[in-house]
């Protein structure tokens, strides 16, 4: 999943996946989230890509709709 992560390229978009729709992010962000409440807690890396990806893509006002993506995008992509 990594290796598709646009967050770690250069001129990448934080919590984004290559060649992904915006649910596949939230999907995505959901299963990493979940693994580190239940499984794996202490790994402070993990907790900052999560939080990281997560402001990141809030947007301006907090909800999950990124001014610049908000034609191909909502809060149920990203909300999944």
């Amino acid at each position: 999943m990594w290796r598709n992560y646009e967050g770690f390229k250069p001129g990448g978009v934080i919590g984004m996946f290559a060649k992904s729709f915006w649910q596949h992010a939230g999907l995505a962000f959901g299963g990493l989230l979940d693994y580190y409440t239940f499984c794996d807690n202490t790994n402070k890396t993990l907790e900052g890509w999560i939080l990281d990806g997560m402001y990141h893509q809030a947007g301006e006002n907090f909800d999950y709709v990124v001014a610049n993506q908000s034609m191909t995008e909502g809060n149920d992509d990203q909300g999944i």
